[in-house]
């Protein structure tokens, strides 16, 4: 079973990352739906390394998905995420097997 938290939308990283670890969160899963939300200053996730440097030590997993990335499969790559999902039924596979990895 998988428990998940819906923070709505217009997120900051900031807030998905301070919600994981409080509540200790294996993965984080985010959506864009415009290349530039997925991309920008403060897309989908703004600081990538700010991600990566804050959930170190809590070895939390970051998953996205959205129209941008079912155009181009390598940008989950660029914005620092470990895998991407082109829909919400393969997004549930997806977080289940970063799960288990």
């Amino acid at each position: 079973m998988v428990d998940v938290t819906d923070l709505g939308t217009n997120v900051s990283a900031e807030r998905f990352v301070d919600t994981a670890i409080v509540e200790g969160a294996q993965v984080i899963a985010v959506s864009a739906m415009m290349v530039h939300t997925a991309t920008g200053e403060n897309g989908s996730l703004a600081d990538p390394r700010s991600f990566a440097g804050k959930t170190a030590g809590n070895k939390i997993k970051l998953a996205v998905g959205g129209a941008p990335y079912r155009f181009d499969p390598e940008l989950y790559a660029r914005v620092g995420a470990d895998a991407w999902a082109p829909d919400g039924v393969t997004a549930a596979k997806v977080i289940v097997q970063l799960i288990r990895e």
